[in-house]
This record gives structure tokens, C-alpha cells and sequence, in this order.
């Protein structure tokens, strides 16, 4: 009963993930293709989806991403009431939802609208804040290192380890991995107007040191990638992008 119970909440959060991230990819690029390539990208993961799925323990990831999607849209949209709600629910399933904190903070600062929207982000917050301290006081982490012991202990082997190097920026993104260096100037000038991706980047690198199974803690960052991928879909769909051809 119990396996099964897990299989059916791994299930419902694999259904929640499809949905959110269609929507989401849908409202960014405007286009049901590039929204389809790159949901079916992501849902073919193997570390992001594909594990997290097969170990059915593992729903919470499925959860914490599809919530993670979820945040980040509202967040565009400055949908408040929709970001606080998913940001705290996305604590009960794990703590990936603060990064969007600092994601939120460059959005605002790169949109210019601190002065106006500030105040509404940050009461936003406030939930998810509450929900991850009620939960580290009330519940005791047990066979294993708290949150912040876990972290120094990674931090402290990681940084030095090749392996772990790899599996930060290589293996989670397979087979996609090279597509922003083949696409250089185009992943360039992507970035370089969307500055809050980049922040987005490096702060699930950051919370990767969090835990050893780098692979699925780099989820959120796949989200940036995935977002390139679906700028080149739906730019070269217009003729914009110069595409490789065979002579």
C-alpha cells in the first residue's frame, strides 16, 4: 500500500509538471510549437523528470519543479497572491522555490519597476519564509545532516571534485548542453537582456551544495536552458536565426 500510494502522488505531480510547464513555455514564447519541443525536452529528462518519476520517493521533485514553474510565471506577470501561494506550497515539497527570491529581485531591478513593485514581492515572500521556518522547528531532520550541516559538508568536497564540476554543468543538460556555445552570439545577446536568467543560473548552482544528487538540485537551472532552446525554436521558425544546411 504504501509503494502504491507513492506511485499515485509521483503520478499526480508528473500530470501537475506537464501542464505547468506547457503553460509556462506557451506564455514565453507565444508558440504551442516551441512551447511542445521544449515541454517534451524537459519531460524526457532523465535527472529532472525521468528518475524522480521511477523512484516514485522522489515526488517531491516533480512537485517542487512543476511549483518551481509555477512561481516563476506568476512572478512575470506579477500575479502576487498566485507566487506567494505557490512559493509556500513549494516549501513543503523542498526549498527550491527561494531561488526565485533573488530571480524576482534582478526582474524587478532589470524591468525598472523596484520602486513600484517591491513592496508586493516581498510581502509575497513572507509566506514561503514562514512555511520553511514552521517546518525546521517542527520537524527534526533525522538520519542525516540538517540543511545548513549538509551544506558546508558538500561545500567542502564539491568545489574540489571534477566529477562534481561535470555533473553541474555537463550531464544535467545532455543532450542540450552545447546548444548555447554552437548558438554563441545568439545565446549572448539572450542573455545579456535577460540578466535575471543568469541569476536564476547561478543561484540553483549555489543551491545544488545543498545535497550530493547535483543532476536533479540543477533542475531550475534546466528551466534557463530550456528557455534558450525555445528562443531558437521560435526564432528560427521566423528566419531570424541563420540554420545549418548541407552542401
Amino acid at each position: 500500500p504504501t509503494a502504491t500510494a507513492f506511485r499515485v502522488v509521483s503520478l499526480a505531480a508528473f500530470v501537475l509538471l506537464v501542464i505547468a510547464a506547457y503553460r509556462f513555455f506557451n506564455r514565453r514564447f507565444d508558440s504551442p510549437l516551441a512551447a511542445a519541443t521544449v515541454t517534451t525536452l524537459l519531460l524526457f529528462n532523465r535527472h529532472f523528470v525521468g528518475h524522480p518519476l521511477w523512484a516514485a520517493f522522489h515526488a517531491n521533485d516533480l512537485a517542487a519543479l512543476a511549483l518551481f514553474l509555477i512561481a516563476l510565471d506568476a512572478l512575470y506577470d506579477a500575479r502576487w497572491r498566485t507566487f506567494a501561494l505557490a512559493i509556500a506550497l513549494g516549501q513543503l515539497a523542498r526549498e527550491t522555490s527561494f531561488i526565485l527570491i533573488p530571480v524576482g529581485a534582478a526582474l524587478l531591478v532589470e524591468r525598472k519597476s523596484w520602486r513600484t513593485q517591491a513592496r508586493p514581492f516581498l510581502m509575497a515572500v513572507i509566506p514561503g519564509i514562514v512555511v520553511f521556518a514552521t517546518l525546521r522547528l517542527v520537524i527534526e531532520p533525522k538520519g542525516g545532516h540538517g540543511l545548513f550541516e549538509k551544506f558546508f559538508a558538500v561545500l567542502s568536497v564539491k568545489p574540489l571534485s571534477l566529477d562534481a564540476w561535470l555533473r553541474t554543468f555537463i550531464t544535467p543538460f545532455a543532450p542540450l548542453t552545447l546548444i548555447p556555445i554552437v548558438f554563441a552570439r545568439a545565446s549572448l545577446a539572450f542573455f545579456r537582456s535577460r540578466l535575471h536568467l543568469v541569476v536564476l543560473f547561478g543561484a540553483a548552482v549555489v543551491a545544488s551544495l545543498f545535497g550530493w544528487n547535483t543532476e536533479r538540485l540543477m533542475a531550475p537551472a534546466g528551466i534557463v536552458v530550456f528557455l534558450f532552446v525555445g528562443h531558437l525554436v521560435t526564432e528560427s521558425a521566423r528566419d531570424e536565426i541563420p540554420r545549418w544546411r548541407a552542401t
